[in-house]
């Protein structure tokens, strides 16, 4: 759970295409939190839950370079 802030934190095997898109409980994107090419290391990015109410959020981190690809979802309650 989380009250007014999470933040993600991501390490990028290779320098690619990221995308970390926040949707509601029924499926409807709410965030765009990221749509940019970075370079291999770690990241992190905020999520501040201000005008969205209460429930839950899933967060999907899609990632694409040059030899690798890959999508990650992790749920969150406040």
């Amino acid at each position: 759970p989380f009250t007014n802030v999470a933040t993600l934190t991501y390490s990028l095997p290779e320098n690619g295409n990221v995308k970390v898109r926040v949707y509601n409980a029924i499926g409807e994107l709410v965030n765009e939190l990221v749509n940019e090419v970075q370079s291999s290391g770690k990241h992190t990015v905020e999520f501040s839950q201000n005008n969205l109410p209460a429930g839950m959020y899933t967060f999907r981190l899609e990632f694409t370079g040059s030899e690798k690809s890959n999508c990650l979802v992790l749920k969150l309650v406040h």
